[in-house]
């Protein structure tokens, strides 16, 4: 006889599951995760460990909780965000400033925006500081990444290029996905921070950076070495490559020049710090003094645009990377672009 007829095996005994029962489960997932996609928005945008990211939604929510104007809107990249420092300017002028330096990425178009959106809540600020990186103007601009700017759907329709860059539904496919379904647009990051978390290595209620009210992102720690491994980086860079403008950059910027002359702004551009060996170079000078040329021309054209074509440069002792200064950088660097800035009115 076989054993195995003689044993009966177990059985799985499944649910009935009815469409009523069935609905109520698809419903209820659905509602935890449009529950866990909100809390990972709130979440993300004060703890974000992608400093880009986290950097936009700092500087474009000061700005939206600005309650009154400013003598000075201080706008341009992550040099300047933590480069320039706005205090300095009510020490040295007795005007109030605020920094809304976001990243590179964000180009002069990111500019343009936070100054009309300036205008539309407070009316045209007397004084507006643009302080870039030489190596911004190349690039081309990711209408994407407009889905990190904390405001409303459809923000872009009230700020110039914005229809034009968002007219594909592709892209607005894109970015809604990028401005509201974290879960799935930062997933790496999200996956980062449980990591992380879990490996005891990360706070995750603690920034990873530290933000002003004034908007200034101060940083202490010197990184020698990243200067030196950045400055070979930049010259591989600028040895390869001319120097141009994007599209995108030089329209943004002719528009700002639009708005500062309809308004009477005085505006002044400004280069960011850059690492004094690395801006000694041969091969760096002949991919810096054409976009030197190219500020001077755009300056030209209005009375109301000043250039401040010199360069301050700093040891590797008082940086962060060839371009970003620590807090005793920053201060000396605010310093002159204030003592620079009067020289222009002399």
């Amino acid at each position: 006889m076989d054993r195995s007829s003689s044993q009966q095996l177990p059985t799985e005994i499944l649910p009935n599951m009815s469409w009523r029962k069935l609905s109520v489960l698809v419903i209820l997932s659905i509602f935890i995760m449009f529950l866990t996609n909100l809390a990972a928005i709130g979440y993300l945008n004060r703890y974000s460990i992608n400093y880009g990211y986290w950097t936009i939604h700092q500087k474009w929510n000061l700005l939206g909780q600005l309650n009154s104007p400013v003598d000075w809107l201080i706008l341009g990249d992550s040099s300047c965000s933590q480069g320039v420092i706005p205090s300095t300017f009510n020490i040295e002028l007795n005007q109030s400033a605020i920094n809304l330096c976001t990243t590179g990425d964000m180009g002069t178009l990111g500019d343009l925006w936070m100054l009309e959106e300036y205008i539309q809540r407070f009316d045209a600020p007397q004084n507006v500081l643009v302080v870039h990186t030489y190596d911004i103007w190349y690039r081309d601009f990711n209408p994407v990444r407009l889905g990190q700017v904390p405001r409303p759907w459809n923000f872009w329709e009230n700020h110039t290029f914005g229809n034009e860059l968002l007219a594909e539904s592709k892209v607005r496919d894109a970015t809604f996905l990028e401005h509201y379904v974290p879960l799935f647009s930062q997933k790496k990051s999200i996956g980062m921070i449980i990591r992380n978390t879990l490996a005891g290595n990360h706070n995750p209620f603690i920034a990873l950076w530290t933000i002003g009210s004034d908007g200034f992102v101060p940083a202490l720690e010197p990184k020698p070495e990243v200067v030196v491994a950045g400055e070979q980086q930049q010259l591989d860079f600028v040895s390869q490559n001319n120097f141009h403008v994007s599209t995108l950059n030089d329209q943004a910027l002719q528009a700002t020049i639009d708005v500062a002359e309809k308004h009477n702004i005085n505006l002044y551009l400004a280069n960011a710090p850059v690492f004094a060996d690395l801006f000694a170079h041969p091969a760096y000078q002949a991919y810096y003094q054409p976009m030197q040329v190219y500020l001077q021309e755009i300056a030209d054209q209005s009375s109301n645009i000043n250039y401040i074509s010199a360069v301050k440069t700093f040891p590797a002792e008082q940086m962060q990377n060839p371009d970003h200064l620590i807090m005793s950088g920053a201060e000396d660097y605010t310093r002159w672009l204030v003592e620079e800035i009067l020289l222009t009115g002399e």
